[in-house]
């Protein structure tokens, strides 16, 4: 059995408290959005869970929200 990476660990966390990892500088809105893209990746062929991805818009909005924390700025 393979064990998980430590940080594909953290996308098992509740909400709450991925917001305070970001936050906190743990981890930026880019990184979380791409450990979250190579799960959609990964299992995504064999369960068919997602029509859509807009990768290049998370990816924009992943950039500024972390463009935001650093200066101070919450986006929600």
């Amino acid at each position: 059995m393979k064990t998980p990476s430590p940080r594909s660990d953290i996308l098992t966390l509740p909400m709450h408290e991925l917001i305070n990892k970001i936050n906190n500088q743990e981890i930026s809105s880019q990184e979380l959005l791409e450990l979250q893209l190579e799960q959609i990746s990964k299992h995504n062929p064999s369960i068919n869970s997602v029509v859509t991805i807009q990768e290049e818009r998370a990816q924009n909005k992943a950039i500024e929200a972390d463009n935001a924390l650093q200066k101070g700025e919450s986006l929600g």
